[in-house]
């Protein structure tokens, strides 16, 4: 069409084209130049193309956007997948912790109460105080070992201690805790 209308009218034998119709019993017509009319078509015809060319670069750049944006998604729903489980840890950490420090306070006020009434039973000076408190101690798991050394008592001036085959009587043993202080009660 293009090369068509490049040509003058005058190069054509018969350029123009009488078109004759008749519409509603009444006969019309009109001449038709077949230069002018492929030009006409040539211009519309480049400007479809151009649109066609138009739409399809535009297609390129949106096509393109969405496979961009979609690989930006499943990056992103990685991402955020992750970060879910990373603070599904978190919390369970969290609340180990949390439960670890209330245990360890819980038991630490318990050992503190236990020392002291352990302490207080230690200063009272009543019998058997010192299985008494070691016997608290070791109830909440403290580390009772320094008080579980036997005590030495003094030897009472005068007494030996039977050797060989020797057997203590009763009212001997007796005799020798009093003499070294030792509170015994007799019966």
């Amino acid at each position: 069409m293009g090369y068509i209308s490049q040509f003058e009218a005058s190069d054509i034998d018969s350029d123009d084209i009488d078109l004759r119709f008749e519409v509603d019993g009444v006969e019309t017509g009109t001449t038709v130049s077949i230069v002018d009319e492929c030009g006409h078509a040539a211009q519309i015809i480049t400007a479809l193309l151009d649109e066609l060319e138009h739409y399809k670069s535009r297609e390129e750049r949106v096509t393109k956007l969405v496979l961009d944006n979609s690989t930006s998604w499943d990056a992103l729903y990685k991402k955020l997948e992750a970060a879910n489980r990373r603070s599904a840890e978190l919390d369970r950490d969290c609340w180990t912790y949390e439960n670890t420090v209330k245990t360890l306070l819980e038991r630490a006020e318990s050992a503190e109460s236990a020392c002291t009434e352990a302490a207080r039973i230690l200063k009272s000076g009543e019998r058997m105080a010192l299985t008494r408190a070691v016997n608290i101690l070791l109830s909440v798991g403290e580390d009772a070992a320094p008080y579980r050394y036997p005590v030495v008592l003094p030897e009472p001036l005068g007494f030996k201690p039977p050797s060989g085959r020797d057997v203590l009587l009763k009212n001997d043993v007796i005799a020798a805790l009093m003499s070294a202080g030792v509170p015994v009660e007799r019966g």
